[in-house]
């Protein structure tokens, strides 16, 4: 199965960082933690993520001091909450950041 498929599959289909669905949206794969500093395409730097949460999180490390805080306030921006979409309050970004697996 491809990367993209597993990580859609893996995700339930939806965005690792606003938990919305990804069905009839544009998706971007994105380095969880960017490329520019990890130099890593291992399948578990990959995430599928919406538009708007790529956009907002650019190349941010969100374990980096005060890169959440300003990654939350730009999605709190673009999508009015933090957690739309969370139906248990976690993404897989948040799982990843806490170091919990994928399941």
């Amino acid at each position: 199965m491809p990367i993209q498929a597993q990580l859609i599959e893996s995700q339930t289909g939806r965005c690792a960082y606003c938990n919305g669905s990804l069905v009839d949206q544009d998706i971007v794969w994105d380095h969880f933690e960017p490329f520019n500093y990890s130099y890593t395409n291992s399948r578990d730097n990959w995430v599928a993520a919406c538009v708007k949460c790529n956009a907002n999180k650019s190349d941010l490390i969100l374990g980096s001091e005060g890169a959440l805080e300003a990654f939350c306030l730009s999605m709190v921006k673009s999508h009015g909450s933090i957690a739309e979409g969370w139906p248990d309050g976690s993404t897989t970004a948040f799982r990843h950041l806490l170091g919990v697996s994928r399941g």
